[in-house]
Protein backbone atom coordinates (compact mmCIF):
# COMPACT_ATOMS: atom_id res chain seq x y z
CA UNK A 1 0.00 0.00 0.00
CA UNK A 2 2.63 2.65 0.91
CA UNK A 3 4.58 2.76 -2.32
CA UNK A 4 8.34 3.78 -3.34
CA UNK A 5 6.75 7.34 -3.74
CA UNK A 6 4.73 7.70 -0.67
CA UNK A 7 7.88 6.49 1.08
CA UNK A 8 10.25 9.12 -0.16
CA UNK A 9 8.37 11.74 0.51
CA UNK A 10 7.74 10.07 4.62
CA UNK A 11 11.60 10.84 4.19
CA UNK A 12 11.36 14.42 3.76
CA UNK A 13 10.29 17.18 6.16
CA UNK A 14 6.38 16.88 5.86
CA UNK A 15 3.89 17.75 8.61
CA UNK A 16 2.44 14.81 10.03
CA UNK A 17 -0.92 14.15 11.72
CA UNK A 18 -3.52 11.55 12.36
CA UNK A 19 -7.26 11.04 13.57
CA UNK A 20 -9.03 8.84 15.09
CA UNK A 21 -12.17 8.65 17.64
CA UNK A 22 -11.65 9.61 21.02
CA UNK A 23 -12.62 7.06 24.19
CA UNK A 24 -16.32 8.72 24.18
CA UNK A 25 -16.33 8.48 19.78
CA UNK A 26 -15.51 12.14 19.07
CA UNK A 27 -13.30 13.24 16.23
CA UNK A 28 -9.52 13.94 17.81
CA UNK A 29 -6.66 14.78 15.92
CA UNK A 30 -3.09 14.24 16.88
CA UNK A 31 0.42 15.84 15.37
CA UNK A 32 3.13 12.89 14.91
CA UNK A 33 6.81 13.00 15.27
CA UNK A 34 7.97 11.01 12.44
CA UNK A 35 7.06 8.01 10.83
CA UNK A 36 8.67 4.89 9.35
CA UNK A 37 6.75 2.41 6.75
CA UNK A 38 7.64 -1.36 7.00
CA UNK A 39 10.12 -2.58 4.33
CA UNK A 40 7.55 -3.97 2.31
CA UNK A 41 5.02 -0.84 2.87
CA UNK A 42 2.16 -2.91 3.97
CA UNK A 43 2.30 -0.76 7.83
CA UNK A 44 3.54 2.07 8.68
CA UNK A 45 4.95 3.11 12.08
CA UNK A 46 3.41 6.49 13.86
CA UNK A 47 5.34 8.25 16.44
CA UNK A 48 3.30 10.84 18.69
CA UNK A 49 4.16 11.55 22.14
CA UNK A 50 1.20 10.40 24.61
CA UNK A 51 0.99 13.74 26.89
CA UNK A 52 -0.12 15.91 23.93
CA UNK A 53 -2.24 14.09 22.18
CA UNK A 54 -3.95 12.25 25.04
CA UNK A 55 -7.64 12.38 23.48
CA UNK A 56 -6.84 11.53 20.27
CA UNK A 57 -5.42 8.36 22.00
CA UNK A 58 -7.66 7.75 24.02
CA UNK A 59 -10.16 5.45 21.50
CA UNK A 60 -7.42 3.47 19.90
CA UNK A 61 -7.51 -0.31 20.12
CA UNK A 62 -6.32 -2.46 17.62
CA UNK A 63 -8.37 -2.74 14.63
CA UNK A 64 -9.30 0.87 15.66
CA UNK A 65 -10.19 3.20 12.03
CA UNK A 66 -6.79 5.76 11.87
CA UNK A 67 -6.36 8.28 9.26
CA UNK A 68 -2.60 9.82 8.63
CA UNK A 69 -1.74 12.60 6.55
CA UNK A 70 1.06 14.04 5.47
CA UNK A 71 1.69 17.53 3.68
CA UNK A 72 5.02 19.42 2.37
CA UNK A 73 5.02 22.33 3.61
CA UNK A 74 6.30 24.15 1.28
CA UNK A 75 4.02 23.58 -1.37
CA UNK A 76 0.89 22.01 0.46
CA UNK A 77 1.84 18.63 -1.39
CA UNK A 78 -0.67 16.25 0.60
CA UNK A 79 -1.38 12.63 0.96
CA UNK A 80 -3.58 10.68 3.42
CA UNK A 81 -3.32 7.04 4.77
CA UNK A 82 -6.45 5.74 6.07
CA UNK A 83 -6.52 2.01 7.32
CA UNK A 84 -7.10 -0.20 10.74
CA UNK A 85 -4.93 0.28 13.84
CA UNK A 86 -2.76 -2.97 14.39
CA UNK A 87 -0.91 -1.67 17.73
CA UNK A 88 -0.02 0.98 19.78
CA UNK A 89 2.53 0.74 22.29
CA UNK A 90 5.68 2.73 24.04
CA UNK A 91 8.34 3.70 21.47
CA UNK A 92 11.91 1.63 21.24
CA UNK A 93 15.09 3.44 20.90
CA UNK A 94 14.89 3.17 17.33
CA UNK A 95 11.59 5.34 17.36
CA UNK A 96 12.75 7.50 19.68
CA UNK A 97 15.70 8.27 17.61
CA UNK A 98 13.48 8.55 14.31
CA UNK A 99 11.53 11.04 16.16
CA UNK A 100 14.13 12.65 17.30
CA UNK A 101 15.59 12.93 13.45
CA UNK A 102 12.23 14.16 12.58
CA UNK A 103 12.13 16.89 14.53
CA UNK A 104 15.60 18.44 13.80
CA UNK A 105 14.97 17.91 9.99
CA UNK A 106 11.48 19.33 10.11
CA UNK A 107 12.49 22.03 12.34
CA UNK A 108 14.96 23.31 10.16
CA UNK A 109 12.92 23.24 6.99
CA UNK A 110 10.22 25.21 8.90
CA UNK A 111 12.52 27.67 9.85
CA UNK A 112 13.85 28.35 6.51
CA UNK A 113 10.13 29.29 5.62
CA UNK A 114 9.96 31.69 8.52
CA UNK A 115 8.28 29.81 11.03
CA UNK A 116 9.81 30.54 14.91
CA UNK A 117 11.10 28.27 17.19
CA UNK A 118 8.25 29.47 20.04
CA UNK A 119 5.88 28.24 17.39
CA UNK A 120 6.95 24.73 17.15
CA UNK A 121 8.00 23.62 20.56
CA UNK A 122 4.31 23.23 21.38
CA UNK A 123 4.17 20.13 19.10
CA UNK A 124 7.69 18.89 18.98
CA UNK A 125 8.07 17.58 22.80
CA UNK A 126 9.05 14.13 22.18
CA UNK A 127 8.06 12.98 25.91
CA UNK A 128 6.09 9.73 26.88
CA UNK A 129 6.36 8.62 23.00
CA UNK A 130 3.97 5.91 21.31
CA UNK A 131 3.91 3.90 18.28
CA UNK A 132 1.02 3.69 16.56
CA UNK A 133 0.90 0.59 13.47
CA UNK A 134 -0.94 1.64 10.89
CA UNK A 135 -2.36 -1.01 7.86
CA UNK A 136 -3.50 1.05 5.33
CA UNK A 137 -5.75 -0.09 3.12
CA UNK A 138 -6.90 3.37 0.72
CA UNK A 139 -4.46 6.04 -0.29
CA UNK A 140 -5.82 9.65 -1.41
CA UNK A 141 -4.74 12.94 -2.61
CA UNK A 142 -5.15 15.36 -0.63
CA UNK A 143 -3.17 18.70 -2.19
CA UNK A 144 -5.49 21.62 -2.38
CA UNK A 145 -6.69 21.68 -5.88
CA UNK A 146 -9.10 20.10 -8.49
CA UNK A 147 -7.64 16.41 -7.28
CA UNK A 148 -8.26 17.05 -3.40
CA UNK A 149 -9.73 14.09 -2.27
CA UNK A 150 -9.23 11.63 -5.19
CA UNK A 151 -8.26 8.17 -4.01
CA UNK A 152 -4.73 6.78 -5.88
CA UNK A 153 -4.89 3.77 -7.53
CA UNK A 154 -3.41 0.58 -5.88
CA UNK A 155 0.04 0.65 -6.93
CA UNK A 156 3.47 -2.17 -6.21
CA UNK A 157 6.16 -0.31 -3.85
Amino acid sequence: MIDAELTALLREPVMMVFAARSAAGLPALGRALGARPSPGGETLDIFTPAAQWGEALSGLVPGAPLAFTFVQPADYRTFQLKGELVSIASAGPEDIAAADRYAAQVSQALAALGVQPQQMAHWLGRGDLMTLRLAPTMAFSQTPGPHAGERLPDRDA
